[in-house]
């Protein structure tokens, strides 16, 4: 959804300088997606579970993975690579939202 024409495709890229998405097909692209968060989430399960007793501590958890580890870590990869901010932006909040509803999830199924 969020790389969907529905809320940032188009930011997305216009950062990226590109006319239209390229890659392989989607079902590929989701397929891969989705098989990595799932890996990401039995990651955080292993990690930061314990701290997440209910949705509102497994979201702030995940608030946190999300901004101290993925986000910090894209934001120093895109400064070496000379990425544009708005780039930064669209990826950064995807994992900003990916990672506190991963805790939220978290703490729901808790």
């Amino acid at each position: 959804m969020w790389y969907s024409p529905l809320l940032f495709l188009k930011p997305w890229l216009a950062a990226s300088g590109k006319d239209k998405p390229e890659g392989a097909h989607p079902a590929k692209v989701f397929g891969g997606a989705i098989v990595c968060a799932f890996l990401g989430s039995a990651a955080f399960s292993l990690l930061f579970a314990e701290r997440c007793p209910t949705p509102f501590e497994g979201a702030h958890m995940g608030l946190l993975a999300g901004a101290g580890l993925v986000v910090a870590s894209f934001g120093i990869n895109y400064l070496y690579s000379g990425r544009k901010l708005g780039l930064f932006l669209v990826d950064g909040g995807y994992n900003l939202a990916l990672w506190t509803i991963v805790g939220a999830l978290h703490g729901w199924l808790r």
